[in-house]
């Protein structure tokens, strides 16, 4: 696994270098952001699984031949063995209530390209997160929701 896919720290956050891991058909620079996403979860939490390890586990319940990633349903399932209390979300309304109080968590959303998977992490208490693959290559993408 390329060394620049990760921050300083050990998160992943550079998607693109990951062409030479396949995630079901496709390489992971095209649809790993799921399987990314839990590992950085993973670790805000202090649970140590590697990268390979949330990798091959997620692979297993892919639909399609990975053509359309990760499962928002298999990708819950899946933290939820590891990350108690941990909670799924589909409306604005339960989003907003639900990240008020999070230490860290993983927001599903939409772009031009397609979903995407970001894992956030709480930097301070006026609402202010650490955003891990959202900005590609950024170390310290911190923003509000």
């Amino acid at each position: 696994m390329d060394k620049n896919a990760f921050s300083k720290d050990g998160y992943m956050i550079n998607q693109p270098l990951l062409t030479d891991i396949k995630y079901g058909r496709l390489p992971s620079s095209v649809n790993g952001c799921g399987w990314m996403a839990a590992y950085n979860l993973f670790r805000v939490f202090g649970i140590n699984k590697s990268p390979q390890a949330v990798h091959d586990e997620l692979e297993k319940g892919l639909k399609y031949n990975g053509y359309m990633g990760t499962g928002p349903n298999s990708l819950f399932r899946y933290i939820k063995t590891l990350v108690q209390g941990a909670e799924i979300s589909y409306s604005r309304r339960a989003i907003k209530r639900h990240v008020s109080g999070a230490k860290a968590g993983i927001v599903l959303y939409l772009e031009w390209t397609g979903a995407h998977y970001v894992t956030f992490s709480r930097v301070d208490d006026d609402g202010r997160f650490r955003f891990f693959n959202a900005d590609v290559g950024n170390e310290m993408h911190v923003d509000t929701f």
